[in-house]
């Protein structure tokens, strides 16, 4: 018997959050709520989801203090009204700014 492939693609932790971050595709400027969080990625709901493979500039403050976080992103998964974007470009300091709000949350 084979083992069951779960259904969650997700491969990295994610940790609940309540952030609004500034999405911007071409030029259009949005306000989106951030639910989760992981190393690599955010969810959006409550929103009506841009095109998968949209390219985006994010920028978002953490609850840390220590400023704007500001990337690249691409969006992944659209369904429903959310979706999910996956983080490009992250400079190494804010990188481990990320990981360390979801280590710190996740364990």
């Amino acid at each position: 018997m084979e083992p069951q492939q779960p259904d969650d693609k997700r491969r990295q932790p994610r940790i609940p959050v309540d952030l609004w971050m500034e999405v911007v595709p071409g030029g259009e400027r949005y306000f989106q709520r951030a639910t989760n969080l992981s190393r690599s990625g955010a969810w959006f709901a409550q929103t009506f989801p841009l095109p998968v493979g949209t390219a985006v500039t994010l920028t978002f403050e953490l609850p840390d203090g220590q400023g704007e976080v500001a990337c690249a992103g691409t969006i992944v998964t659209a369904k429903d009204l959310g979706m999910g974007v996956h983080f490009g470009e992250l400079k190494d300091a804010d990188k481990r700014r990320i990981e360390a709000l979801v280590s710190k949350s996740h364990g």
